[in-house]
């Protein structure tokens, strides 16, 4: 089974994780973990790496919450020394992708679908649009 772990600042990741978990049900192998204020990036990288360890998950997505940051940079780290990808800029509609795919698909297969759904997530909708939508 490919593993899944949310790594953000503060506890956005436990909020996706609980928010996946409200549709879809309590899932194996999904974690979520949190960077917080005075913590280091040696303490971000070991709660990453408790989490590999102690799961018998034979691959890992790990999605952060943007590119460069510090979660993201430690996760990067992470995947030097096991078989994890990065996903950054992680949204629900990627999180419930990868849930839902990767009983049936191996990682690499469902990458690409994930990474669609998150970009066709993001939308913009203005008054104009909702009035348009209702007068049709």
């Amino acid at each position: 089974m490919t593993g899944i772990i949310i790594v953000t600042h503060s506890n956005m990741a436990e909020g996706i994780k609980d928010a996946a978990e409200m549709i879809l049900g309590e899932k194996e192998g999904f974690f979520a973990v949190g960077y917080y204020v005075g913590e280091s990036l040696e303490d971000l990288y070991n709660k990453i790496e408790n989490v590999i360890l102690k799961n018998t998950c034979e691959e890992w997505v790990i999605f952060t919450d943007m590119f460069g940051d510090t979660p993201s940079n430690v996760a990067s780290i992470v995947c030097t020394k096991y078989d994890a990808v990065v996903v950054t800029g992680a949204n629900l509609g990627m999180i419930i992708e990868t849930l839902v795919s990767r009983d049936s698909l191996k990682r690499d297969e469902f990458i690409d679908s994930l990474l669609n759904v998150g970009k066709s997530d993001i939308r913009y909708i203005d008054r104009d649009i909702i009035l348009n939508n209702i007068e049709e």
